[in-house]
């Protein structure tokens, strides 16, 4: 049997060679959420990140984010905007970059990156000149909704908003998922499935992070 060694370094090598083409370069901004870029970090956490209205616009998400519902949803939109420039203008680009997962927005001095460290999603920026920066915050789960039609056979449920709290340092923003949802064990026993069977997403446990 030949070596495998050299073969596996071969083709490692051939790999790390081939990423840099795949980059990903955009010279305007986007139009909405659907001309965004992917950004993923550990443990299922990413990020849909795009340009539009001179704003840098994030989707947070992360495959652990079901809802009592048993929903995954979008964590939420944050708005980055900075106030002295015409983001999205002459000399835009933005490029996201797989070989270090990293995306980065440019134009004339100003420079942006956003990255994922562990699950947190970083950002960072930078020109000649100081900036202001305009972050905002939004949700869809604004506030409790009642009889919102949950799915295609009619049936409807009551939607619990998320808490968001602001002020001059930050925003707090989380959702807490009720103590009571639907109640999938009994509809379960009426179909003839054991509850047992049935598995409960919104209180799994997330993998051990590879020893590698």
């Amino acid at each position: 049997m030949k070596p495998l060694i050299p073969i596996l370094l071969a083709l490692t090598a051939c790999a790390q060679a081939a990423i840099p083409s795949y980059k990903v370069i955009w010279n305007s901004p986007s139009q909405d959420s659907l001309d965004s870029m992917p950004l993923s970090g550990r443990l299922g956490a990413g990020a849909n990140v795009w340009v539009q209205d001179g704003s840098v616009w994030l989707y947070l998400a992360h495959n652990g984010a079901y809802d009592e519902q048993g929903r995954l949803l979008k964590l939420g939109c944050v708005r980055l905007t900075p106030k002295d420039l015409n983001l999205g203008g002459a000399g835009f680009s933005q490029t996201l970059d797989p070989a270090i997962g990293t995306i980065s927005i440019t134009q004339g001095d100003f420079q942006a990156s956003l990255w994922f460290a562990g699950e947190t999603l970083v950002y960072e920026s930078k020109s000649a000149t100081p900036e202001r920066l305009e972050v905002a915050f939004g949700t869809w789960r604004d506030k409790t909704r009642e009889g919102i039609r949950n799915d295609m056979m009619g049936s409807k449920a009551t939607f619990f908003g998320d808490h968001v709290k602001a002020s001059s340092g930050g925003f707090l923003a989380f959702h807490r998922n009720a103590e009571y949802g639907i109640d999938l064990p009994g509809k379960a026993r009426g179909q003839g499935i054991t509850p047992e069977s049935l598995p409960d997403m919104t209180r799994a446990v997330s993998p051990a992070p590879p020893s590698w």
